[in-house]
């Protein structure tokens, strides 16, 4: 589908409108051709900087106090949660410690959660594997203006990444595809 925009008019008896419910990066590749047709939409999908989400997975003996906790975070401690997987429907201890915006190297990453999982007195720990995305999420920067649902008559987007009350979610995801469909 290298013009949209032409398949789009081919088409037009055969459906209302199409939904273009993929990332931002690959809504920006099937559009790019077509700046013309929607060129402030572009720009603002374009401006989107993405970060990075890491969950560092850990076994341990002991069970968490709740299956989710807030953790104490800062430049020695990267993770912001950690999730007791096996108080969550998944394997008796295992923890999934999340990283957001995070940056560098994997094994330095696993290496210093560890380590603040240490310094919160659970020394039995042990790193299990490492899973990190490099564009999981966009960054919430100041000013940001996110694209909206509609780039063009019968075109519309929808994602974590349009405009909505939510940073990227699952819940912001829903909630575009609901405002599409409405």
């Amino acid at each position: 589908m290298d013009d949209v925009f032409a398949e789009i008019d081919r088409n037009a008896d055969h459906f209302d409108a199409v939904v273009l419910a993929c990332p931002s990066w690959d809504a920006i590749r099937l559009l790019q051709d077509n700046a013309v047709q929607a060129p402030a939409w572009l720009a603002q999908a374009r401006g989107l900087q993405h970060e990075a989400i890491a969950t560092v997975y850990a076994l341990s003996v002991r069970s968490l106090p709740q299956p989710v906790l807030a953790l104490p975070s800062g430049p020695d401690a990267p993770a912001q949660f950690v999730f007791d997987r096996g108080q969550l429907g998944g394997p008796k201890g295992l923890l999934a410690f999340v990283a957001s915006a995070c940056e560098g190297e994997r094994e330095t990453l696993e290496r210093r959660v560890i380590a603040q999982a240490h310094a919160l007195g659970w020394h039995d720990v042990v790193p299990l594997r490492t899973v990190a995305e490099k564009r999981a999420t966009f960054a919430c920067t100041p000013g940001l203006v996110r694209p909206g649902i509609a780039i063009n008559d019968g075109l519309w987007a929808c994602g974590d990444w349009v405009e909505g009350p939510y940073p990227a979610t699952l819940e912001g995801a829903v909630m575009a595809g609901q405002r599409v469909a409405a």
